[in-house]
C-alpha cells in the first residue's frame, strides 16, 4: 500500500511577506472600524454613512488632515494620500454630523464651523439645494481626493454671510424670477441669489479630482 497516497498534504505555510500583509490588513480593519462609544443599539454598517461612528471618523479625518497641515508633516509615513493617513468614503452631512456634538460626543465645534460655516448648535432648516452645497464644501475640505483655490473658499464664505444675512430662506431663492414677487428682488435675496451661483461656478471651476 502506497502510503503517500493516502498521507493528507500539508498547508502551506505562507511566506513572512504575505503575513505582513494579512497583519497589515487586519490592523486597517480594525482600526477604520473602531467605534467612538460602543453601543448595542447602533448601528454599524460601513455602508450606513449617517451612524454616529461614520460621521464621527469623517469629522476626525479632516481635523487629523488640517493637524498635519499646519504643523508642516506632508511627508514619508505623514504625507496626504499615504497608507498611513485615515481614509473615508463618507462625505458631509451637515445635519447628521450636528447630531454629534448635540449628543456631547464631540468637543470640537470649531471643527464643524470650517466645515459647514456654521454653528452646530444652531443649525436651521433649509432648502436641500443649500444643504448640498454645505455638504459639498465639507467634503472637499476633509478629503485628500480634492484640491482646490482659495477663490473657491472665499466664494464659499460670502455664500455662508449671505445665508445668514437672508435667515436661510426655504424656498428655491436662487432661481431668477421665481414666482415674480416684489420679494424677489429684495438686494439681500439678490445678493444671496448671487453668491449661490459664483459658488456652483467654483465648485466647477476652483476645485479639482486629484486621486487616482
Amino acid at each position: 500500500m502506497n502510503s503517500k497516497a493516502t498521507r493528507p498534504k500539508r498547508p502551506r505555510l505562507p511566506s513572512p511577506a504575505t503575513r505582513e500583509l494579512w497583519m497589515k490588513r487586519i490592523g486597517k480593519s480594525l482600526s477604520a472600524n473602531a467605534p467612538l462609544r460602543p453601543n448595542k443599539r447602533t448601528k454599524t454598517s460601513e455602508r450606513d454613512e449617517n451612524c454616529p461612528e461614520t460621521r464621527h471618523r469623517f469629522l476626525t479625518t479632516y481635523k487629523c488632515k488640517k493637524i498635519r497641515g499646519e504643523s508642516g508633516l506632508r511627508y514619508g509615513r505623514y504625507r496626504e494620500n499615504s497608507h498611513g493617513d485615515m481614509t473615508t468614503v463618507a462625505g458631509g452631512s451637515l445635519y447628521e454630523d450636528a447630531k454629534l456634538y448635540r449628543m456631547d460626543r464631540r468637543q470640537d465645534a470649531e471643527i464643524y464651523e470650517e466645515l459647514y460655516g456654521i454653528s452646530p448648535f444652531k443649525v436651521p432648516k433649509m432648502h436641500s439645494e443649500t444643504r448640498a452645497l454645505l455638504n459639498d464644501h465639507a467634503t472637499a475640505l476633509a478629503s485628500s481626493d480634492y484640491k482646490f483655490t482659495p477663490r473657491f473658499q472665499h466664494g464659499f464664505e460670502e455664500f455662508v454671510a449671505a445665508l445668514k444675512m437672508a435667515g436661510f430662506p426655504r424656498y428655491e431663492y436662487f432661481r431668477w424670477n421665481l414666482n415674480g414677487n416684489i420679494e424677489d428682488e429684495h438686494p439681500v435675496l439678490i445678493k444671496l441669489r448671487s453668491c449661490h451661483w459664483a459658488l456652483e461656478r467654483a465648485f466647477k471651476n476652483e476645485v479639482t479630482y486629484i486621486s487616482s
